[in-house]
Formats: C-alpha cells, structure tokens, sequence
C-alpha cells in the first residue's frame, strides 16, 4: 500500500535508520492520488539526496513536483533540489536551503522540514547563521533534536523553550507589533521577509496562547510589566 510505504519511508528517515535509505530509494513508483505519489517520489529524492546520488534525486524531485501541488511533497522537493543543485556555488545553494525553509515555515509545514533536516542535516548547517530569525531552537526544542542541532554548530538554551519567553527577534517584532505596525511594516524595519514576519507573530500568539494578534500583544504586555 502507498500509504504504507510513505509512512515506513518518514519513519526510517526521523529515526535516523540511514541504513534503510537504500530501501526507501528504490521503491518503485505506483500508480496511486497525485499527491501521495508526489509524497512518495518526493521522501525518495531527499533519501537519493542522503545518499549522494544526486543526479536520480534531481529527477525524482521535479518529477514529484510536477505530479502535485500538495503541500508535503513541495516541502520535501523542494529541498532536495535545492541541496542538489548543480549550478549553484556554495553560497548560492546555502541561500535556496535557507529560501526552502522560509517557504515551509512561511505555511506552517514544521513537519516537512523536521523530517528533511533528520534526514540532510546539511539543511541545519545552512541555516545556522539565522537561528534566531527562522526560529530554528524552539523547532529543534520540540523536535527533542537537540543532539542534532549540537552537531550542526547550534547551541541551544533553555530559555528558547515554548511559554518561557521572547526569543531576541521575536521580541523585536512584538514591540512593533504593540506599536501597531503592519507585517509589511515590521519586515522594512527589521530588514526581514514579510513570511518570515508572519512566522514570528505566529509563535508569539503561540507562546501567549492568544488567538489574535491584539490579545497576544496585551497578555505579552501584561507579562512584561508584572
């Protein structure tokens, strides 16, 4: 069953069971939902990625990208062909993971990208140098991937646990936010993607359990002042 095979797939490659890639590459396409192929074709370009054959994960990849628009297997194409790219220098290729990662954060598929990183911590070492803006610790905190991210150059604090407070640029973004500044706004201030913007918000309406922004602002601003 495709269903079957998509899920021992995601679980080999979160378990860091690397010596089941070659299993997981080889599975032959069927014919099954557009988007459950592309999922497919897709956790098979990243473990062809995993395994350096880079040249079969490029085809792989455009080919689930071409078969559907579901949010799952873009993540995951998307990734390995930004981790594959030939044309790309060093730097550029470091740019197309981090553009990979706004993209899946930007729409909230935390998922997709935890279970691409588990399986190419190349992703996390690209990203390490925007930590703090991509909120790449409290992911890493929730994921319980704190040995990976060690491994990857990336500390990680207590204090960037969920409900424990502000990250630097989140509260960055909330004194904005309290000022009553647009997300358009706040990212011409800081310098920063209006999607990355979004993901901040986000996580601050989170840590506030507020479901507006107006009501993340006043309990954040309660916090503060008490």
């Amino acid at each position: 069953m495709p269903v079957i095979a998509i899920a021992r797939a995601s679980v080999h490659i979160s378990s860091g069971a690397s010596e089941h890639l070659g299993e997981i590459s080889e599975r032959k396409n069927l014919t099954i939902l557009a988007s459950l192929d592309g999922e497919l074709l897709a956790t098979r370009a990243l473990a062809k990625t995993a395994l350096g054959e880079h040249q079969t994960a490029l085809t792989l990849a455009r080919l689930a990208l071409a078969r559907t628009n579901a949010v799952e297997p873009q993540t995951l194409a998307t990734f390995a062909l930004a981790l594959t790219s030939q044309t790309a220098g060093q730097r550029q290729r470091t740019n197309l993971i981090r553009q990979a990662i706004r993209a899946a954060l930007s729409i909230g598929n935390v998922n997709g990208f935890i279970l691409a990183y588990r399986c190419c911590p190349t992703i996390l070492k690209a990203a390490v140098g925007e930590a703090d803006d991509l909120g790449l610790r409290e992911i890493l905190l929730r994921a319980r991937d704190e040995g990976l991210a060690r491994s990857c150059g990336l500390r990680i604090h207590r204090d960037g646990r969920r409900g424990s407070g502000l990250t630097k640029r989140e509260q960055e973004v909330f004194d904005l936010l309290a000022e009553g500044r647009t997300n358009r706004e706040i990212g011409s201030a800081l310098f920063i993607s209006e999607a990355t913007v979004k993901v901040h918000v986000r996580r601050i309406m989170e840590k506030a359990g507020a479901r507006t922004r107006t009501e993340a602002v006043t309990r954040w601003a309660d916090r503060q002042e008490g």
